[in-house]
């Protein structure tokens, strides 16, 4: 489930990863809400532990920067309501354990959510 940072960078939902027969994988997101942001887009994370202690633990929570490790999915599509981003096949899924909610204009993670 999403996490929530502060009052106005806030999401709710339930992430889940499906691999269909054919090879296919895709990113549902179900009961989602967000704060509107500007540049909100979707990435697969590997945030190690140590991370997520730090974004918890600091003053202003959220001051996570993206790596090159980090893979864009798409822009978020709507603020509400249940939806489908398609995983592209070539992404090794092992090195992924988290979904981000991050804004590229402003630098900074709204939500986030682990597997």
């Amino acid at each position: 489930e999403f996490v929530t940072l502060t009052p106005n960078r806030a999401a709710q939902g339930k992430v889940t990863l499906y691999e269909l027969p054919d090879g296919g994988r895709y990113l549902w997101i179900e009961e989602f809400s967000a704060i509107p942001g500007p540049g909100l887009r979707l990435f697969l994370s590997s945030l190690t532990d140590i991370a997520y202690a730090e974004l918890l633990e600091d003053d202003l929570p959220g001051d996570y920067l993206l790596t090159l490790d980090d893979l864009l999915l798409d822009p978020l599509r709507y603020d509400t309501g249940n939806q489908a981003y398609e995983v592209p096949r070539e992404a090794d899924l092992n090195r992924y354990n988290a979904v981000l909610i991050y804004s590229t204009e402003l630098n900074l993670l709204y939500s986030y959510a682990e597997w």
